[in-house]
């Protein structure tokens, strides 16, 4: 059996988390997204307990705060957010670190190095 890609790098592997939005829905530049063109399901989000709580281990994160990251993470996906440049990566992370504030959770990219 060949293992899953990762979401994030198409590497084999398990999967941390995968957001499959509604492709007409993702079409649309954001400005002309409008609350009732919205598609009533706008996908799943899956994420591989063994790879996340090996990854909260690993980082020493609670279990909750990181599994709350990758739902947040997985959701905004699902409405069209994206990370492959880095402006959009910018973005992203910073309406991540800020949800996850609301809900108490601490900046899951406090630890990281940044190269610029």
């Amino acid at each position: 059996m060949t293992p899953p890609k990762r979401a994030a790098t198409g590497k084999p592997g398990p999967r941390i988390e995968i957001a499959i939005a509604s492709a007409r829905w993702k079409r649309r530049p954001t400005a002309a997204r409008r609350p009732e063109d919205a598609p009533r399901m706008l996908g799943d989000i899956a994420i591989a307990y063994q790879t996340m709580r090996k990854e909260a281990d690993d980082e020493g994160k609670p279990f909750d705060h990181h599994l709350s990251h990758l739902a947040v993470h997985g959701f905004l996906h699902l409405i069209g957010y994206d990370h492959e440049r880095d402006d959009q990566a910018e973005a992203m992370e910073a309406l991540e670190r800020e949800i996850l504030a609301q809900l108490g959770i601490p900046d899951p990219y406090a630890d990281r190095q940044r190269v610029d």
